[in-house]
């Protein structure tokens, strides 16, 4: 405002422009200082290997995963991170936890029984074949919880199959 008065009592556009540049130069700086101090922040930080390195020990000592590959882990602001990595789950192990923690052997037995068709084997297979699955995502979940309770900063986790 000042540059503006000036210019209008020296009838000259010189003090306007130089505080036109002033105040360019002015957000200029404000913004170099603050893409400095933010640029970590916004490109995304790597994460230190310990905590990878960790991560995937646990993911390779869990029951219902065979193998761990492309593993990727990127900080995204403060205190956030995002671990991806393709797993190949165990099948076997799957079933057997779905045999053991949620069914009554004997009435499945009972139950394959009793198929005489290729219809009651298609409702056979689709009912524990829908369980299965809903047993995969509860795993899943479950190692999910247990990587963000120990590791804080892990706020996202994919766990894609193979």
């Amino acid at each position: 405002a000042s540059s503006i008065a000036l210019s209008c009592v020296l009838e000259t556009s010189i003090p306007d422009s130089f505080g036109s540049a002033l105040i360019g130069i002015l957000l200029g700086s404000i913004a170099a200082f603050i893409i400095r101090n933010n640029a970590m922040h916004l490109a995304g930080k790597s994460v230190p290997q310990v905590v990878i390195n960790d991560i995937v020990a646990q993911l390779r000592h869990d029951n219902i995963i065979k193998s761990v590959h492309d593993v990727k882990a990127v900080g995204h602001g403060v205190g956030q991170v995002r671990f991806k990595a393709e797993v190949e789950y165990d099948g076997r192990a799957i079933t057997n936890l779905y045999l053991s923690e949620s069914c009554h052997i004997p009435s499945v037995i009972e139950e394959a029984k009793k198929i005489k068709d290729e219809e009651g084997l298609r409702r056979f297979m689709l009912h524990h074949g829908e369980h299965i699955v809903n047993r995969i995502a509860d795993e899943v979940d479950r190692i999910e919880d247990v990587i963000t309770k120990k590791h804080p900063d892990v706020k996202h986790v994919d766990l894609e199959p193979l």
